[in-house]
């Protein structure tokens, strides 16, 4: 810039000047004193874009942001033909563009690195740094620096080691990917307006700046999808997340299987239960069909014993006379007792089968009374139990109004 200055520009015209005046004579000195100020060169439109060059990418942060954004950069995405059908292209080719994404990454922002402040010089290469660096292509020693140390902090691809939570790590932070990149330059290139144009009034001004505000806004808005675009057809693409996908639908899978088996094994046990309970009934209600049958098989046999004895008492017993205690003790007494009178009177004569059979009726006769009188002493103790209680309440009752008739009294 020192090859373009006015001050440096000037010497050079005067040396020049001094040169020819020595050559010519002195005569000249006087009319070259006369023509100094027409010969003063002006200001080199070399040297003014040189100082626009200085403002932008030293002076104002802005300015060298918007710049910086319009360098020449790979926006391309690739594609799944371009992967192939290995993993290492994919995560070769993948990893290259999202490394090349990371320039605009907020955490990469060239102002939070001073680069274009005050303090730090910035070459023709966009370097410059925090403390001052100097050199060209931009080689310095702050800014440069810090961010390469900040692109090792981010999130990478990596490769087939990474495991699945440093991979959902990865795409997570993409998916929120932030960008500084600015399309001021590029939205007023797109609407031809020129915010730098003097002759114009304020509000003329304010009114460009609003529409490359939006445009800007909208290329911002282009630059987002396409991130989102890269994202997604990387994890579409991203051998790690099929295995993983896979191995979660097997999962799943798995899951519905054992839910399937466990259903079913509720559903068999449900009914073995049933097919037992069943099976438990009917050897229940078998067995009392069986037990009723030989229930009944017992009481006709019983019958037919008890009939059979009774038949042979009514056989010993021929007089007419004892034809109705013989009925009665028939319906009283039961086989094994009738047998046994029947025994003791086939050891005596008609007159000790009267005795026996007398005797015998009045023994049944003796235990009815008895029962009787059993019964109605049991029935006399109730009614009495009760008249006592009953009159026991009565006096309760007495005693109550009578105390209560004394309490008003008093």
């Amino acid at each position: 810039s020192l090859k373009y200055h006015p001050d440096k520009q000037e010497e050079q015209q005067q040396q020049k000047i001094a040169e020819t005046n020595n050559g010519e004579g002195g005569g000249a000195d006087s009319e070259n004193d006369t023509n100094d100020d027409k010969k003063k060169p002006k200001e080199d439109p070399i040297f003014l874009k040189v100082k626009e060059a200085f403002e932008t990418l030293g002076g104002d942060p802005s300015k060298r942001k918007a710049y910086d954004s319009t360098i020449n950069f790979d926006e391309s995405i690739p594609s799944a033909a371009d992967v192939g059908g290995t993993e290492s292209d994919f995560y070769k080719i993948f990893g290259k563009c999202f490394e090349r994404n990371l320039r605009f990454a907020v955490e990469n922002d060239p102002a939070l690195f001073g680069l274009g402040g005050k303090n730090g010089g910035a070459g023709a290469g966009g370097g410059g740094g925090r403390g001052g660096g100097r050199g060209k292509g931009g080689k310095g020693k702050g800014g440069g620096k810090n961010h390469k140390q900040s692109n090792k902090s981010l999130p990478t691809l990596g490769d087939t080691k990474s495991t699945i939570t440093q991979v959902n790590e990865f795409y997570e932070y993409w998916i929120h990917f932030d960008s500084w990149r600015d399309f001021t330059i590029p939205a007023a290139k797109l609407t031809e307006n020129d915010t730098e144009n003097y002759e114009m009034c304020r509000f003329q001004k304010r009114a460009m700046e609003q529409e490359i505000a939006r445009k800007a806004k909208s290329l911002k808005k282009e630059e987002m999808a396409r991130i989102s675009k890269l994202v997604e057809r990387s994890m579409a693409l991203d051998p790690r997340l099929k295995k993983e996908k896979e191995r979660l639908e097997e999962e799943k899978a798995d899951k519905i299987r054992q839910k399937k088996e466990r259903q079913e094994q509720i559903e068999k046990d449900k009914l073995d239960k049933e097919n037992r309970e069943a099976k438990e009934l009917a050897d229940q209600e078998q067995k009392e069909k069986e037990e009723r049958a030989k229930m009944k098989a017992k009481r006709e046999q019983e019958k037919k014993i008890l009939r059979k004895s009774r038949q042979s008492l009514r056989r010993m017993s021929i007089a007419e006379d004892m034809k109705y205690d013989v009925e009665f003790l028939c319906e009283r007494l039961n086989a094994t007792q009738i047998d046994e009178l029947t025994m003791r009177m086939s050891i005596g004569g008609e007159t000790k089968h009267e005795h026996l059979i007398k005797d015998s009726v009045d023994d049944l006769k003796e235990d009815d009374n008895q029962k009787v009188i059993e019964e109605n002493r049991k029935e006399v103790q109730s009614t009495a139990g009760e008249h006592i209680s009953g009159r026991e309440s009565d006096a309760h009752v007495r005693g109550e109004k009578f105390e209560f008739k004394g309490r008003d009294n008093y």
